[in-house]
């Protein structure tokens, strides 16, 4: 294609996208900043931190070899991660409903204003999309990307079984675990602490740095999670966080597919 014939492309894309950001945010100053008071305490962060992502991984690490003989390195990764991610449903309820009797609303779980949030969520995604591919781009210009486990897996052995589980953790899974934790849990006790922007911004550098293993993925997914930070901190929900997470790994999983089909 010519370069007027990109320009033809970008400007009305461009205008578009400016349209939907203005409209995005306006519907989300909407919402009204509020506190949210939270029953857990510092330790109880910090305890589950440590349950979370040391002795959780570290216990079925060891257990794992002993369970799953014979599996392929990449299979056996996102298995475990995603059996992490589960199980981690299992320590927050204990720890935080059961022994602090925290309610799910005050982890942003809850259906007040559910479609307002849904939009939000959808409106968030066709947003932060182009600013997040961009700075992606951008990257690795400079650095040679390396794949995410879920890519190394779907590469080398594309089975039914495998994309299948793939999408539920990519999909499901990872969305409600990491924003429960990220957003329901870790930015309200910030929030009470160091401010609303400052906890949004800590959060997101925190959530990024958790996915370093595919390099250098953290630095566009710090923009990606300052949307997710705002949307939660906004509206005092997890459902546009969700959502939002939900869709963007849903996008990059087609993407990869679509990759994988073509090979």
């Amino acid at each position: 294609m010519t370069a007027a014939a990109w320009m033809a492309l970008a400007v009305p894309a461009a205008l578009a996208w400016l349209g939907v950001a203005a409209v995005w945010l306006r519907r989300l100053r909407r919402f009204c900043w509020r506190r949210r008071a939270v029953p857990w305490e510092s330790q109880d962060v910090l305890l589950l931190m440590i349950a979370l992502f040391v002795l959780l991984p570290g216990a079925i690490a060891q257990l794992w070899p002993h369970i799953f003989t014979g599996m392929d390195a990449a299979a056996s990764r996102l298995y475990e991660t995603l059996l992490r991610e589960l199980l981690s449903l299992s320590f927050i309820r204990l720890l935080l409903v059961d022994l602090r009797r925290a309610r799910p609303y005050q982890m942003g779980l809850h259906a007040h204003r559910l479609g307002d949030n849904i939009l939000l969520g959808l409106g968030a995604l066709v947003v932060s999309a182009p600013l997040v591919a961009g700075t992606y781009f951008v990257v690795t210009r400079f650095v040679e990307p390396q794949a995410h486990a879920v890519q190394q897996l779907l590469l080398k052995a594309p089975s039914l079984e495998n994309i299948l589980v793939a999408i539920l953790g990519t999909t499901v899974v990872a969305p409600v675990v990491e924003e429960l934790v990220f957003r329901g849990i870790l930015l309200p006790w910030l929030r009470e602490r160091v401010g609303v922007w400052p906890a949004v911004v800590m959060t997101s550098l925190i959530f990024a740095g958790m996915h370093r293993d595919a390099w250098p993925a953290p630095i566009p997914l710090f923009v990606l999670a300052m949307f997710l930070g705002a949307l939660a901190a906004r509206t005092c929900s997890l459902v546009g966080p969700i959502v939002l997470h939900a869709t963007f790994n849903a996008a990059n999983m087609l993407l990869l597919l679509v990759a994988i089909d073509q090979r």
